[in-house]
């Protein structure tokens, strides 16, 4: 059961969509409801084989490589983890995450870099509000300098260089009344040149919601790299 912080929010939660994982962690049959730590996987590498998770041996992505802009939750027992990160339908291992995760914790895990990079951020909670739309902003596309961030058209963070290891792990909490048809769009800061836009957002925003919003690819390229924004929600 969720500590009441954690219930805050319970009637904006949404169930994730796994898009790359085949399955969570296999059934606890002696201690059922035991606490379980809580992941959100979010590939925004540009690296071009895809990657491959496993998680203390047993591969996640069974199915098909984790491409771009791809995300799937997933949940483990506290404790130790090991996350091996591998390339795409090969055995060449790319990185890992040795970490002690604790119970009714989110983390989000990011791919990042044209050579993909790993890291696992505690989501926090602590500046979130249940009578706001409670955001965060990534920008994962290495070339294209600072940029802002727009919701429904109006600036809601400005020059936000490219994050690599300076994920933050924190939320920014808005008035919902300023906000309505969540279109999502990048610009060059400080200028009108759209990056990247998106009138049909992943996730709808909705008060009491916890999101992070993530602009990827690569300025310039087309197809799968090519530069997309978009929201993935952060607690669920």
């Amino acid at each position: 059961m969720r500590t009441k912080k954690y219930r805050l929010w319970a009637a904006a939660a949404l169930a994730l969509t796994v898009t790359g994982f085949s399955a969570c962690l296999k059934s606890d049959n002696p201690e059922p409801s035991r606490p379980k730590v809580n992941y959100v996987f979010l590939n925004a590498s540009t690296y071009a084989p895809g990657i491959d998770i496993y998680n203390n041996g047993t591969k996640l992505t069974t199915n098909a490589p984790f491409k771009i802009g791809q995300y799937s939750d997933y949940y483990t027992f506290r404790g130790t983890q090991e996350f091996i990160f591998k390339k795409g339908g090969a055995d060449s291992t790319l990185g890992s995450i040795v970490a002690t995760f604790d119970s009714l914790q989110i983390y989000t895990i990011v791919m990042y870099g044209e050579q993909p990079q790993f890291r696992a951020v505690r989501n926090d909670f602590t500046n979130a509000d249940g009578s706001k739309l409670n955001v965060r902003f990534y920008q994962l596309s290495p070339n294209s300098g600072p940029v802002d961030f727009y919701l429904d058209g109006k600036k809601i963070d400005s020059s936000h260089y490219y994050d690599g290891n300076q994920l933050r792990s924190d939320f920014t909490a808005l008035n919902p009344g300023n906000f309505g048809t969540s279109k999502l769009t990048v610009k060059v800061a400080g200028q009108d040149s759209v990056l990247a836009e998106t009138t049909s957002p992943k996730w709808s925003f909705q008060t009491g919601g916890v999101y992070t919003i993530y602009y990827i690819g690569l300025r310039g390229a087309t197809g799968d790299n090519a530069p997309a924004v978009n929201n993935v929600i952060s607690y669920f």
